[in-house]
């Protein structure tokens, strides 16, 4: 639990208010809702821009009306497939996974917001916890 204290002009404290795990969890999904409907993004994606900025809502709308679009998504690391459309294009029958270098039909194939892609079986033993 955090206390919060406003103070007035004067220096006096005329309200404290308590900040509880539930409280700032519904900010924190309030703040990420406002940016998912910012630019229509993905939470992952809304999130990652706040946590580069510190959860920092105003800062980060500042930066994306003072500097763009582009420039705001590439210094926090989010990578948008927004020319391709809304569905990423369809792999080739058979591709090689940028995981473990081998050659794997589109089935069995899974392509990531970034439009990388890779094996679901390299994936399914590698991080499944037994």
């Amino acid at each position: 639990m955090l206390l919060e204290r406003q103070q007035t002009e004067t220096g006096e404290c005329n309200k404290i208010q308590v900040i509880t795990k539930t409280s700032l969890l519904a900010a924190q999904r309030e703040d990420l809702h406002k940016v998912m409907e910012m630019r229509g993004l993905k939470e992952q994606h809304a999130r990652t821009l706040l946590i580069y900025h510190r959860w920092d809502v105003e800062r980060l709308l500042a930066v994306f009306v003072d500097k763009g679009k582009d420039w705001l998504f590439s210094q926090a690391g989010v990578t948008l497939l927004e020319a391709m459309g809304s569905h990423p294009p369809s792999l080739p029958f058979v591709s090689n996974c940028n995981v473990c270098i081998k050659d794997k039909l589109r089935e069995e194939m899974t392509m990531m917001d970034c439009g990388h892609y890779y094996c679901n079986d390299y994936w399914t033993a590698n991080l499944s916890h037994d």
